[in-house]
């Protein structure tokens, strides 16, 4: 197992759940009556939720393209290189 694919694996997971997270806290602070120092910092995280979340998927379909790349070149090491092309 690659260590940097597994780390990967954790920063996209990390990617796709936080935004849910974020958006949450950043609609509760703003339906309380907080400080007005906190409201940018809630419509910031409401801005940027949607382009972590793009992220996440972006990542995620990356890493599986990759892992079918790489289970592709296994397979092909496995049956002999010598195989011809199906036509």
């Amino acid at each position: 197992m690659n260590p940097f694919i597994a780390a990967l694996w954790v920063l996209v997971a990390i990617l796709l759940v936080s935004p849910f997270g974020v958006f949450t806290l950043a609609q509760e602070s703003l339906n309380s009556g907080t400080e007005p120092q906190v409201m940018p910092v809630s419509y910031m995280w409401i801005t940027f939720a949607p382009q972590i979340l793009f992220a996440g998927l972006v990542g995620a379909l990356g890493l599986l393209f990759w892992h079918a790349a790489q289970w592709q070149r296994t397979h092909r090491q496995r049956n002999g290189a010598k195989q011809p092309p199906p036509s």
